[in-house]
């Protein structure tokens, strides 16, 4: 339904998710961006939060909801009273173990721009072990290239040749820098 210009609909509009019986155990957190119109969650049926029209970010956790082997289902409902509404920002379920990700990676990137390098190097190597298909993995190893080229690592450099070399990089390998 996304991208699908509806003309002058005006309703209510159904988005369904489900969550299988085999996820990961923990925190569960759904993260709208922004809604255009009143919204309601139901978690398996029950109304589990409503959300007026103010377009401001909102979170509904449903960990309490989710028992072990047991499937979930989500169903978001937006009902807009004039023209245009639905979900109009991303829409986003977070567990605990990308909340911990996110947390590392954060205090990663306020060591490195504080110049704690190695710390900072510690903490990307962490992140990248933890969440080895973290959509950010590419951005990541970029971090640490260029750690390892202030360091003057050649090393870990040419371990870690990166896709699209930097300039940083290739001033460093060729000992310019």
């Amino acid at each position: 339904l996304a991208g699908k210009d509806w003309g002058e609909y005006k309703g209510a509009a159904w988005y369904l998710a489900t969550i299988p019986a085999n996820a990961v155990d923990g925190k569960y957190l759904l993260k709208f961006g922004s809604v255009s119109g009143r919204c309601w969650v139901y978690i398996d049926g029950e109304t589990k939060k409503s959300h007026g029209n103010d377009r401001q970010p909102f979170t509904v956790d449903f960990t309490s909801e989710k028992k072990p082997d047991e499937q979930i289902t989500i169903v978001v409902r937006v009902q807009a009273k004039n023209g245009k509404g639905g979900l109009v920002g991303p829409c986003n379920l977070v567990t605990t173990r990308e909340l911990a990700g996110e947390t590392l990676l954060t205090v990663a990137l306020g060591n490195h721009a504080r110049g704690k390098i190695d710390d900072a190097l510690n903490m990307y190597d962490e992140f990248l072990r933890n969440h080895p298909d973290s959509p950010r993995k590419a951005e990541i190893s970029g971090y640490r290239i260029a750690i390892y080229a202030v360091k003057g690592d050649l090393e870990n450099l040419e371990a870690n040749k990166p896709q699209k070399p930097s300039m940083a990089y290739l001033y460093r390998l060729a000992g310019l820098y």
